[in-house]
């Protein structure tokens, strides 16, 4: 007995989902055997002329074009949510939001709304990796040492004496260069 329409495009569908890596729903139940499936003599004609396999194709299409997006919008969350969680190659650091909570964010989201959430994370985890690495004003802050515990009361005298700080590591050059320090609480604040 011929397929209906609606069979047609449920195998149809099962087959894209197949060939993108997905796996189709469960399959209903067929209905009893004793009840034979009444196929009417249009839809039947309808079937073997070039407009109903235009549209099934087209149809076919369509869903084939729905299922690879939703696909690669997938693989874009998960990716992302690598970066953010994880890092980067060049900067490996990330935020501390486990990366599966991300993508769960991200595709619940219709697709404007989850590229807004991830320039908004995107733009949080630069502005702490930026903190990171250069503090409020900009001028180091955490990955640098500060000096050494013995030294402090001394540098702290030159620069209340109104002497630069680079000139105490010059007059001091045991200490290395001033640059290899995180020396923020001796400079001036800027305006």
């Amino acid at each position: 007995m011929p397929k209906t329409l609606e069979e047609m495009f449920a195998d149809l569908k099962a087959g894209i989902l197949e060939a993108v890596g997905r796996k189709p729903a469960e399959h209903q139940a067929d209905p009893p055997a004793d009840e034979p499936e009444q196929v009417s003599p249009t839809l039947r004609e309808l079937l073997n002329t070039p407009d109903a396999v235009e549209e099934l194709g087209k149809r076919a299409s369509e869903m084939a074009q729905e299922a690879i997006k939703a696909e690669k919008r997938k693989m874009r969350a998960v990716e992302f949510a690598a970066k953010i969680a994880g890092g980067t190659r060049e900067k490996p650091f990330g935020l501390r939001v486990k990366p599966n909570e991300i993508v769960a964010l991200l595709l619940s989201l219709p697709d404007k709304q989850a590229q807004a959430v991830e320039k908004m994370l995107e733009g949080a985890l630069g502005a702490a990796i930026d903190f990171a690495e250069h503090g409020f004003d900009s001028e180091g802050f955490i990955q640098k040492p500060q000096l050494p515990t013995a030294i402090k009361p001394y540098a702290r005298q030159w620069v209340e004496a109104g002497k630069p700080i680079t000139e105490f590591f010059a007059q001091n050059p045991e200490l290395g260069e001033a640059e290899n320090y995180n020396l923020v609480e001796f400079m001036k604040v800027k305006e």
